[in-house]
Order: C-alpha cells, then sequence, then structure tokens
C-alpha cells in the first residue's frame, strides 16, 4: 500500500508539472484529482472496504471561424470509468477519455463530432453514467420562444460496438440514437422551472438478443427556487420506461437539492436526498455493469437486478480548489427475486488543479 501509494504522489506531481508547462504552449490542460474510500455491505455478507481514485487532465483549445477542440486523458480501465484501485500491484492505465471538436455553427446550433458525453440532461442520472464518454455524432439547438421561455433540443447519434454486451459476448454495430426536446420558462426572478421528454433508442445491429434492445422514452421535470440563506432549492423528478416488448421496465427517481447548484470555493455546500425505484428491465442490454449506461457507478444492483430505496449526499468545498463530499445509500432488491439489502458509504475529496 505505502509503495503504491508513493507511486501515486510522483503520478500526481508530473501531472501537475505538465499542466503547468503546457499551458505555456499550444494545449492548456486543466486537472481534477479524486479519491474516495467506499464501505460496502450486501446482505448477510460482511463489509467490504474499498480505495479508488481518478485522474483527469482536460482542456480546450479554439479554432478560427467558431470551432474548438476538447481533449481529456484519465486513469481507469477504459473510457467509461476513471477510476483505478489503490492496492492494486498492476500499472494504472491511462486512456484517452475524450476527443472531439466543436462548431458554433449559427447563433444557438452546436454540432459535435468524436468521443464527447452525451448531450442530454438528466437531473438525477437517470439513464446515463456521468463518467461515459462515447463517439458520437451529437448537436444542439437553443433559441428563446418568449422573453421568459427558452427551447433546446439535443441530439446525438454512436455506433456502440463494444458497449453492447450480453452475457460474455459482445455484439457489433449496435447503433444509438437520442433525442431529447427541452423546455426552461423563469416564473419569477426566484422562481424557474424546466422540462423534458427524450426518446433513446438501440436502432439495427447484428446482435441476436433482439429482447435486450434499448427503446426508452425519459421524462424530467425540475423547479429551482431562491431561498436566503440556503442560496437554492431544487426539487426533480425522473422517469424512464424501456418500452421493447419483451423486456418492459420502468424506473423513477425523485429528488431534493438545497444549497448551491454547483460546489465551488470554501464555505459553498449542498445536499441531496433522492428515492428510487428501478425495475429490472428498465434499461435493456445497456444496463449490463460492462456497458454503464445506466445510473452512475454506485450500487451493486447496477446489473438488472429490481431494487428500491434512497441516496442521501452532502459535499462542501475545503479550499477553493479542493471539495469534500459524503454519500449514504440504502437499496433493497425485489424480494421476489433475491430479497437481498445494500448499504453503503462513501467519503471523497475532489481537488482541481
Amino acid at each position: 500500500m505505502i509503495k503504491q501509494n508513493k507511486k501515486i504522489l510522483l503520478g500526481l506531481l508530473a501531472t501537475a508539472l505538465l499542466s503547468t508547462q503546457a499551458q505555456a504552449g499550444f494545449l492548456n490542460f486543466n486537472g481534477e484529482h479524486e479519491a474516495r474510500i467506499t464501505s460496502l455491505k450486501i446482505g448477510s455478507l460482511d463489509s467490504t472496504v474499498s480505495i479508488q481514485q481518478s485522474l483527469k487532465l482536460n482542456g480546450s483549445k479554439r479554432l478560427p471561424d467558431g470551432f474548438k477542440v476538447n481533449y481529456e486523458i484519465g486513469t481507469g480501465s477504459d473510457r467509461r470509468s476513471t477510476w483505478a484501485s489503490t492496492t492494486k500491484t498492476t500499472q494504472i492505465p491511462v486512456n484517452i477519455n475524450e476527443l472531439n471538436i466543436e462548431w458554433k455553427a449559427a447563433p444557438g446550433l452546436q454540432v459535435t463530432l468524436g468521443r464527447a458525453a452525451l448531450p442530454f440532461t438528466s437531473y438525477s442520472t437517470v439513464l446515463f453514467d456521468p463518467d461515459l464518454k462515447l463517439d458520437i455524432l451529437g448537436g444542439s439547438y437553443t433559441t428563446k420562444i418568449t422573453p421568459q421561455a427558452d427551447f433546446s433540443i439535443n441530439v446525438a447519434y454512436s455506433v456502440l460496438d463494444e458497449y453492447q454486451t450480453v452475457g460474455s459476448s459482445t455484439t457489433k454495430g449496435e447503433k444509438f440514437f437520442g433525442i431529447q426536446p427541452q423546455v426552461s420558462y423563469e416564473i419569477s426572478p426566484t422562481i424557474k422551472a424546466e422540462g423534458y421528454v427524450a426518446i433513446y433508442q438501440t436502432l439495427d445491429g447484428d446482435t441476436a438478443a433482439e429482447a435486450n434492445k434499448l427503446e426508452s422514452t425519459v421524462f424530467g421535470i425540475k423547479g429551482d427556487f431562491a431561498s436566503p440563506g440556503v442560496n437554492n432549492v431544487s426539487v426533480y423528478a425522473e422517469m424512464n420506461e424501456n418500452g421493447k416488448a419483451t423486456t418492459k421496465g420502468k424506473s423513477q427517481a425523485i429528488g431534493v437539492v438545497v444549497g448551491d447548484k454547483k460546489v465551488q470555493g470554501l464555505g459553498s455546500w449542498n445536499a441531496r436526498i433522492e428515492s428510487r425505484k428501478v425495475e429490472a428491465n428498465s434499461f435493456g442490454t445497456p444496463n449490463d455493469a460492462s456497458t454503464k449506461l445506466s445510473f452512475e457507478d454506485d450500487t451493486a444492483f447496477i446489473t438488472g437486478s429490481a431494487y428500491e430505496g434512497i441516496k442521501v449526499a452532502a459535499e462542501t468545498g475545503l479550499t477553493k480548489k479542493t471539495n469534500a463530499y459524503l454519500v449514504y445509500q440504502s437499496y433493497e432488491s425485489d424480494p421476489k427475486v433475491d430479497a437481498s439489502k445494500e448499504e453503503s458509504i462513501r467519503f471523497g475529496l475532489r481537488t482541481n488543479f
């Protein structure tokens, strides 16, 4: 463990130095290091403790005629997850998590080509892991329909390839498409509401497991309320339904966030409580643990079991660059299946440089 931690420290110093030198040249890098400790207990099994870290270097470069290049390299087993265990003796891999070009084609219109995050709003990460980057052709368009109301539409197309896994076999050529119209409305200077409807599908591919395809409709609504003393209160709800005939299933999440919308700087903070109810077939094949197209990597039930429960989280700024967070989760799987329960506590530190 001591030897491994020395390697991590040396790696951090090297990346910090690289970042400093690169900022004086053509490329501009920002860094983020995150370390977390998780205690997880499932059913009658003893609690297990894991220590993980994530290191990212990212940046962008503006080009003429409205073009911009975005890039990110980071640790992790692959570009779908940046997390690496600090207890492994093997070399921690480094991957190109993001590499894409954006084009501001017209006012309010943006086109993205390359490896990037899917350009969809998700209040509760009801469908997409926030670490997920895919090779996409995506676009977004935003316009005002009244002085108080904005309309936007997001679209993305991707060939999933290795992301589509059924058991031990990997399908090839599976295609993914999503479209998400969204409206936001300023009711008053202190109250704002927004909502969206999204359709996500896996299209024709060579998979034999037709039942495992994704054909989801997602609904999301959110209200933001400026409040003295806590800065902001957000209330949201999302529901996803996989409408594939042989794998119909639903998931839903309802939550409240109190405090700053984004924790930045000393004294900044927020707290969240979220209730989830997830049916086993609500995501089709992308719910496979190896694809991580669904909820973020924070529950053992992600691989397809039906479950429900709560998530409570709090985050605060310790310094201008470092945040600390604490997450508690308690989920129970469907008693008709295996009646197991998962409880976990996670503590983490996130530092930007």
